[in-house]
């Protein structure tokens, strides 16, 4: 299960895993401040939420539900037909710049802004519904 941890400040942070090594973990900057760090592995998940500094420089931030296999009917019952465009919605343009860079392979750095993330997803099918889920 996709996590996201989030700092108020720009961090990186050393963990140690179960298997005994550490990890290094740099957190990405957000742009009105702060910076934030995804993760589906559950031993990094593990080692992040034993870190001495959870929940005071660091903390966990719920990951809305967004195209999983689960889902993926209703975002198929979505699709308008003639355009052929896929409607996904979304809590927040994190959520959407997550869900290209996961789905699609593109950088963060490509998608800096709102109209980047639209344009983005309009090139491949995609139209996010930016709103509460």
């Amino acid at each position: 299960m996709l996590k996201k941890y989030i700092s108020n400040s720009d961090i990186s942070i050393n963990v140690r895993t179960e298997t005994g090594e550490y990890t290094h973990i740099s957190f990405s900057p957000l742009t009105g401040g702060g910076s934030s760090f995804y993760t589906d592995d559950e031993q990094l998940q593990k080692a992040l939420e034993a870190h001495s500094k959870f929940n005071r420089l660091f903390t966990e931030e719920p990951v809305p539900e967004v195209a999983t296999a689960e889902n993926e009917d209703s975002i198929k019952d979505e699709t308008d037909n003639k355009d052929g465009i896929v409607k996904i919605k979304v809590d927040s343009l994190d959520s959407a710049k997550e869900y290209l860079c996961e789905h699609y392979g593109m950088t963060r750095t490509s998608l800096k802004t709102k109209k980047s993330i639209f344009e983005a997803a309009a090139s491949n099918g995609i139209e996010f519904e930016v709103g509460i889920v």
